[in-house]
């Protein structure tokens, strides 16, 4: 297994969590899921875009979701680059809940 480091400020700022990309929220036992698109309704709901990630367990089953890069290296493991996120689990009409993960990059 290849492991390495290399400063986020070589991707020049391209990192961003968007549709297609993969995501595995800590706790998840690395099973994480592709981030899909969110509906005109959850972009009218919430006042703003926002993603969505499939429960990886039942079909049509997902849940809204703002994510942010956090870190400030881009970890490399194999061949695949992943940084570590923050995952807001956005609630109806509660508020939000946080947690952490890794977002795949490659």
């Amino acid at each position: 297994m290849t492991k390495y480091t290399v400063s986020i400020e070589n991707y020049d700022g391209k990192i961003r969590p968007f549709v297609g990309k993969y995501l595995i929220p800590d706790g998840w036992r690395g099973q994480g899921s592709k981030i899909v698109d969110s509906s005109e309704y959850d972009k009218t709901y919430f006042g703003f875009d926002v993603l969505r990630l499939p429960s990886g367990h039942y079909e049509n089953v997902s849940s809204a979701v703002r994510v942010r890069v956090t870190s400030r290296l881009v970890t490399v493991v194999d061949g695949f680059s992943k940084v570590r996120c923050e995952i807001e689990w956005l609630k109806d009409g509660e508020d939000s809940e946080f947690s952490h993960g890794w977002l795949f990059i490659d």
